[in-house]
C-alpha cells in the first residue's frame, strides 16, 4: 500500500488525506494482504454503509464491494475514488464540499483544520456500543437515512443549484452518451429486439452481461457496485465486444446461474446512473412532456420524487422547466426522471407551434371564409 499512500498524499496532496477510519468516507484496502479478508469483515461489521474499494489481483464478487484489480491503473483509481467522493452518505450529504479529500493513515493523526469528504484506511480498534443505546431503531432509521441519500446521489447526483427556468451552465444540465456504456447497451438492446437474437457484451474483466429480446431478460455476472462506476466512465473503442450466442435462448435461460434481470430496468438504472441528474443533449427544455406509459416504479430503481412527476405528466404535459417549480422540487430530479424515460420511450416532447407558423395561420384564415363571409366583403368595397 505504500504506492498508494505516495499517489494519495504527495501527487494528489491537495485532493486527498489519509484519515483514521472513524473519520473516513471510503476504505481502501488490500484483499491480497494476510489479514485483508479480517479488516474486510471488521469494516462490514462497524462500517456498514461506507464505500469500500478493495485492490486484488484477482476479480472478486462481494456485494457492496467495489475491486480494482491489480495492477492498479492511476486513471481508474482516480475516477473511482472521485466518484464516491462526490457521492457523500453521511447525515451531511448534502451540503457538498470542494475541499481537497482527507486521508490518513491509522498511525497518524487526523488534521483537524479541514473538513472535507474522507477516504480512509481500516484500524483495527474496537468500537463499543454505549449501555443502554437503542441499538435496533436508531441504527435502522440511519440505515435507512443513509440507503435513501446514496440511492439519490447516484441516479440524480448532487447539483442541487441548477435552474431550468432561468437557464443553467450547459455541463450541468445536459450529457452526451455517446461515448458511455449507456449508448453501447442502448445499440445493444436495439439490435437484438431488431433481429430476434440474443447479444452477449464482452466486457474487460471477464465479465458479460447477455440480452435475451424473446424473454425480455439481461443475464449478467456484473454487481451493480461494478456496474455503476462504469456508467462515469468513458467506453474506449473496442474495449467492449458485441456476440451472438450460438446457444438458443432458452438454453441460455436454463443453463444460466445467474438471476434474469429485466431488460428494460437494466437499462433505466444504466441511464440513471450515466445522466445523474442531467437531461440527454439538445433537449428541449421549454417543449411540454407528455407521459405516454406510466413506468413500473415498484420494479426499477426509483425515488419518491418520481411518483409526483409522473403523476403531474400523465394529468396534463407541462414543459422541463416548469415542472420542479410547479413541485416545488430540486431540477435534478425532474432531469433524471426524463432522461430514464425518454430512454425507455415513456415519454414525449410535445411541439408547440412557432411565431412563423402562427403568422401563416393568420394569413391563410380568409380563404376559409364561406359565401356570406365573401357577400359582405364585397358589399363592403363597393
Amino acid at each position: 500500500m505504500a504506492m498508494l499512500e505516495l499517489f494519495l498524499q504527495r501527487q494528489n496532496k491537495d485532493k486527498y488525506t489519509i484519515v483514521p477510519e472513524q473519520q473516513a468516507q471510503l476504505c481502501i484496502l488490500d484483499l491480497d494482504s494476510l489479514n485483508g479478508k479480517k479488516l474486510l469483515q471488521h469494516q462490514r461489521n462497524h462500517y456498514p454503509h461506507r464505500p469500500m474499494l478493495a485492490l486484488s489481483v484477482r476479480d472478486r464478487e462481494i456485494d457492496g464491494v467495489q475491486f480494482l484489480r491489480k495492477p492498479i491503473k492511476v486513471d481508474s483509481l482516480k475516477t473511482i475514488i472521485d466518484f464516491y467522493r462526490n457521492e457523500p452518505i453521511h447525515k451531511n450529504a448534502d451540503a457538498e464540499t470542494k475541499t481537497p479529500v482527507k486521508i490518513q493513515k491509522a498511525d497518524s493523526p487526523p488534521k483537524p483544520s479541514v473538513q472535507p469528504i474522507t477516504i480512509g484506511q481500516p484500524d483495527t480498534e474496537e468500537k463499543r456500543m454505549p449501555v443502554g443505546f437503542a441499538a435496533n431503531d436508531t441504527q435502522n432509521a440511519v440505515r435507512n437515512l443513509e440507503t435513501l441519500t446514496r440511492i439519490t446521489h447516484e441516479c440524480c447526483g448532487t447539483e442541487t443549484s441548477t435552474d431550468l427556468v432561468n437557464g443553467a451552465d450547459r455541463d450541468k444540465l445536459f450529457y452526451d452518451s455517446q461515448n458511455l456504456f449507456q449508448h453501447i447497451l442502448e445499440t445493444a438492446i436495439a439490435r437484438c429486439r431488431k433481429d430476434a437474437y440474443p447479444i452477449a457484451l464482452h466486457l474487460p474483466g471477464g465479465k458479460s452481461i447477455t440480452l435475451l429480446p424473446k424473454a425480455g431478460v439481461a443475464l449478467t455476472d456484473l454487481s451493480d457496485s461494478r456496474l455503476r462506476p462504469r456508467c462515469l466512465m468513458a467506453v474506449k473503442p473496442d474495449e467492449i465486444h458485441f456476440e451472438n450466442p450460438r446457444v438458443s435462448e432458452s438454453n441460455l435461460l436454463r443453463l444460466s446461474k445467474q438471476t434474469p434481470q429485466n431488460m428494460d430496468a437494466l437499462l433505466w438504472k444504466v441511464t440513471l446512473w450515466s445522466a445523474r441528474g442531467r437531461l440527454p443533449l439538445n433537449t428541449d427544455i421549454h417543449a411540454p412532456v407528455h407521459l405516454r406509459q406510466w413506468p413500473n416504479l415498484t420494479r426499477l430503481l426509483s425515488i419518491s420524487p418520481f411518483l409526483r412527476i409522473a403523476a403531474l405528466w400523465s394529468r396534463t404535459p407541462v414543459s422541463l422547466a416548469q415542472t420542479a417549480d410547479t413541485l416545488g422540487m430540486e431540477a435534478r430530479y425532474v432531469c433524471a426522471f426524463y432522461s430514464a424515460c425518454h430512454n425507455l420511450g415513456l415519454v414525449q416532447l410535445q411541439q408547440v407551434p412557432g411565431g412563423e407558423e402562427m403568422v401563416q395561420m393568420q394569413k391563410a384564415e380568409p380563404s376559409r371564409k364561406g359565401l356570406l363571409g365573401r357577400i359582405l366583403n364585397h358589399l363592403r368595397a363597393a
